[in-house]
């Protein structure tokens, strides 16, 4: 009787600092599902190498990454500047709106047909 006492004491002290490990983490939280988005989209796309979510914006953070460590310029346009552009054409004032997570936005405005 004492050795199946003994096996679980072992069992739930190795256990104990695993499931601390994990107590912060909010596996509910509204970020939560793009991670399993990333996943889906590398197994729906066969691409392995580098993680999308909605086609782009793990990409991008790879990029960044592998550029970093390299030592290598990075040159490309930002999320509002792309999100706005086909816009411009029109000549009022535009408002790009990104979603930031966790129900945030951001917003940039644009006058006329240029970018800035």
């Amino acid at each position: 009787a004492s050795a199946p006492r003994a096996r679980w004491a072992l069992a739930s002290a190795c256990a104990l600092p695993i499931l601390c490990a994990f107590a912060p983490r909010d596996l509910w939280s509204p970020d939560e599902p793009r991670y399993g988005r990333v996943s889906h989209e590398m197994v729906t796309t066969g691409d392995w190498l580098v993680p999308r979510f909605n086609g782009l914006r793990a990409g991008i953070a790879a990029a960044k990454g592998l550029c970093l460590g390299l030592g290598l310029t990075l040159v490309g346009v930002g999320t509002f500047d792309f999100t706005a552009y086909p816009h411009l054409r029109h000549d009022r004032p535009l408002c790009a709106l990104v979603g930031a997570g966790r129900g945030r936005y951001g917003a940039a405005r644009y006058s006329g047909t240029s970018c800035r």
